[in-house]
């Protein structure tokens, strides 16, 4: 699971070579005093990514991703 930096930027560790299909989905969580908390989704992406052989390991750029709006008057959780 990548973890993001407050730029946007993220890294995943030790991705083997190949075609893969990245999916991103970020939702906004409400503030309730539940266990189980509703999620509001509101942005997507689903692209393919290729990871080339990288024997120094520095940092693949994959540029800018731009995310698909969610319209915010549908709660769902989980990932579609």
């Amino acid at each position: 699971m990548p973890l993001f930096n407050r730029d946007g930027s993220f890294r995943i560790e030790d991705v083997p070579v190949g075609t893969y299909t990245l999916k991103i989905r970020i939702e906004r969580t409400l503030r309730t005093y539940s266990a189980i908390s509703p999620v509001t989704p509101i942005g997507a992406l689903e692209t393919e990514v290729t990871v080339p052989g990288n024997p120094d390991n520095t940092p693949l750029d994959l540029g800018t991703l731009s995310l698909t709006p969610i319209g915010s008057s549908t709660n769902q959780s989980g990932v579609e």
